[in-house]
């Protein structure tokens, strides 16, 4: 059963050490009391922090028992990353509360074996629920959750940005499942298209929402080369992308996505295309990113 202990109690319970395992509901000042204890760890990832206090906030963080541990002479060996998570949240967040299990009075070394293990990714978890090819739809859904929010262009400083955590990607699945048919249909293709299957993904079931027809022949062309000619744009992007994929040339994300978005639109407007246009400066950023019509 969960108890709320005074701030002063729980650190106190912490720091003598003895041997013990209690659930206790934080807020983010208790966890600022409990990372005075943070002196031998690890150093901290940014981004983790900010994907956790993201999930926090917005009702996707879900109690899986995973220990806080503190060692036999109160120093925190495993948790800080949700500490700081959730510490991160004072001022914005004051009222968020957290359960976890804390387990103190562990051996002082124990910390050398501790994340020794793979951690389940969401695509782990849709493989778990009976969906093939889970990695590649958590991996397209990332994707999509980034574009259609606008996260793309995010400093890594910011909540949530530049990374979807496994809990929000997860949950996002669950709320969109129409997501992981469109995806699957993209995969029968994964040999045939010179990008991303999980870009590729994001961008057909993006399209598919704008005109469904129009979405499956873009697709199907893209795969087989099928009906194209000299300045169609789906040829323009196929070749784009064989270049790439022959020169090794580094490509990101935004890049790829944007790629397909301008041959999308292209083909949409049934204007011809030779060749694509990145941004001046080679930049894209919220404001000259293309968006599909």
């Amino acid at each position: 059963m969960s108890t709320t202990i005074a701030p002063s109690a729980l650190l106190a319970r912490v720091i003598s050490g003895r041997p013990d395992a209690f659930e206790e509901i934080l807020t983010p000042s208790d966890a600022e009391d409990l990372l005075t204890r943070n002196t031998s760890n690890r150093g901290a990832r940014t981004q983790i922090i900010a994907q956790y206090a993201n999930d926090m906030t917005s009702a996707r963080w879900r109690y899986a028992a995973e220990p806080l541990k503190f060692d036999t002479e109160g120093v925190l060996l495993d948790g800080q990353h949700r500490l700081m998570g959730l510490a991160s949240l004072k001022e914005s967040h004051p009222e968020t509360v957290i359960k976890f299990l804390i387990v103190t009075g562990l051996d002082t070394k124990s910390q050398t074996v501790m994340d020794q293990g793979s951690r389940r990714t969401a695509g782990d978890n849709l493989g778990i629920a009976g969906i093939k090819n889970g990695h590649n739809i958590a991996s397209a859904a990332r994707t999509f959750i980034l574009w259609s929010e606008n996260r793309l262009f995010q400093s890594n400083t910011l909540a949530g940005a530049g990374k979807a955590s496994n809990t929000e990607t997860q949950v996002w699945l669950e709320e969109h499942p129409w997501f992981i048919e469109d995806v699957q249909s993209t995969l029968k293709y994964r040999n045939s298209v010179d990008a991303p299957i999980s870009i590729v993904g994001a961008a057909y079931s993006r399209f598919r929402s704008i005109d469904a027809e129009a979405a499956d022949e873009f697709l199907t062309m893209l795969a087989t080369g099928a009906n194209l000619y000299e300045g169609h744009p789906v040829l323009t992007l196929r070749e784009r992308l064989a270049r790439i994929r022959r020169e090794r040339t580094k490509t990101s994300t935004r890049d790829h996505l944007a790629f397909l978005i301008m041959a999308w639109n292209a083909y949409r407007a049934g204007n011809s295309m030779y060749k694509f246009q990145r941004p001046k400066g080679s930049v894209w950023s919220k404001t000259n990113f293309p968006q599909p019509v």
